[in-house]
């Protein structure tokens, strides 16, 4: 392990006598940052620092995107807003994969695709519990409760984001998603796949539906539909937010359909 000292000029400037510490351990280079003044400076800045670094880690390590894909994200210094910051590689604005992400979330999370989500969650989640096998006139013993909440909450809710289509695609996608739910702290560790094999096969089926449902949405939906386009909500890719992620991503140089489900897989996790 190596401690580096930040440059204390720059620091002073910024941070005061708080001076960030840069810790390598192993391939991996991590800041310690301390004091108030510090945070204050951080989040004031906020739009010039890039999240790339924790993004990829995340990526690889939790959703298995693949380090083929890695120089896409590493290029992108060019931040989330409209316009590049300054002095940010040149890059085309299809390939600013951040901005892009931002845009989209941005975007379609508020205002009436906000208002379509919500109202698709409740009735999913009313249907879910409508259809429990619990009868009105007596008591029924449910071994885990949790259990059987949390699984109705998570369909419900992909559901309401992604469209049916998944389920129907993959049955088991429910109990895989919580399996790989109680593997991801082991996969956060960046671990080799030898140590925890069963982590790695659970990501992988998941990912493995999710690029099944890619694959089966795109070949049927239609992008010259303008009615179809309209609507904020449809059965193959379920919210307008999803179908426009999978335009997005489609047009980024290097980003393949493992990333693309990898992020996806971050996206209905998160």
């Amino acid at each position: 392990m190596r401690i580096v000292l930040a440059d204390r000029i720059n620091c002073s400037q910024k941070y005061g006598p708080n001076i960030p510490v840069r810790i390598r351990v192993l391939n991996r280079k991590l800041h310690f940052i301390s004091g108030h003044e510090s945070f204050l400076a951080i989040f004031k800045g906020s739009r010039d620092l890039t999240t790339a670094p924790a993004s990829i880690l995340v990526l690889e390590n939790a959703f298995g995107s693949p380090a083929s894909a890695r120089h896409v994200f590493e290029r992108d210094n060019t931040g989330v807003s409209s316009q590049p910051l300054e002095g940010s590689n040149d890059l085309e604005p299809h390939n600013r994969v951040f901005a892009i992400t931002h845009r989209s979330l941005h975007g379609h999370l508020q205002g009436i695709g906000l208002k379509e989500l919500a109202a698709r969650f409740l009735y999913f989640l009313e249907a879910e519990l409508s259809a429990l096998d619990i009868g009105p006139d007596e008591w029924t013993a449910i071994p885990d409760f949790y259990d059987l909440l949390k699984k109705s909450i998570f369909k419900a809710s992909t559901t309401a984001l992604c469209g049916p289509t998944l389920f129907e695609l993959n049955p088991d996608l429910t109990d895989d998603f919580w399996e790989f739910d109680t593997h991801i702290a082991k996969l956060f560790k960046n671990l080799p796949r030898w140590m925890i094999p069963r982590s790695f096969a659970v990501r992988d089926k998941m990912k493995a539906s999710i690029t099944k449902w890619h694959l089966y949405a795109g070949e049927r939906f239609d992008p010259d539909d303008e009615a179809l386009q309209k609507l904020e909500w449809e059965e193959l890719f379920g919210t307008r937010l999803m179908r426009t992620r999978q335009t997005d991503f489609a047009g980024v140089d290097g980003l393949n359909e493992d990333a693309i489900a990898a992020s996806d897989l971050g996206m209905i996790w998160g």
